[in-house]
Parts: structure tokens; sequence; C-alpha cells
């Protein structure tokens, strides 16, 4: 746990639970919320270094919830690219799904 009781980790898979910020070494950070039976995927705004979780900020490039479908190579892990499958990615009924790839993980952090 660190001071502000955000617990951080080496690793996380999807049934971990909850709702964890993975930065990546490229500068992007996603929100990943891993309860229920729908999992979801947020990539993040950043400013001046600090994410944006409470909606204060306009999200970057894509800026909406997806569902995360699933890891390829799971789990995400530091020091390692991680592999995500995304779903509801664009308008083409034949399109389902895509794989976002990350640059290296640098941390991952729990909110809840």
């Amino acid at each position: 746990m660190s001071e502000h009781g955000h617990a951080y980790r080496d690793r996380i898979d999807l049934e971990d639970g909850g709702s964890w910020v993975v930065s990546t070494r490229s500068g992007s950070h996603y929100l990943l919320q891993l309860d229920g039976d729908e999992r979801t995927i947020i990539r993040l705004a950043v400013d001046d270094g600090h994410v944006h979780t409470d909606g204060s900020h306009p999200l970057r490039r894509d800026g909406e919830t997806l569902p995360l479908l699933g890891l390829v190579d799971p789990p995400i892990e530091i020091g390692r690219p991680a592999f995500m499958v995304i779903g509801g990615v664009s308008n083409e009924t034949d399109y389902t799904s895509t794989t976002r790839a990350t640059s290296p993980v640098v941390e991952i952090r729990r909110l809840d």
C-alpha cells in the first residue's frame, strides 16, 4: 500500500477484480474496471502527469468505455507490454474486437 491507500502490484489478471490504472512507458494510462460480468477499459487523459479518474478531463484518442474481452498472454505485468482484447471498436457489424498492445507496463495501481 502507498501512503495514499492505493495498492501497487507487479501483475494483475482479469479475475483480480476492482478498478486499476495501468501506466505504460510511453505515458499512456488505462483504467481497467474488472468487477462484474462486463469488464471495461478506458484510456485516460493525462495533464501535467496527473491521471484524471473522476471524469473531470476529456479522454484522449478514443475516449470511450470499451468492453475488455480478455488478455493475450496474461497476466498484465510490470516490464512487459500488455496485449488486451477490446470489443466494440467499430460501427461495422463484422468487426467485433481488436487487440491493443501497449508499450511496457511501468505501474499497476488499484483505485478501490
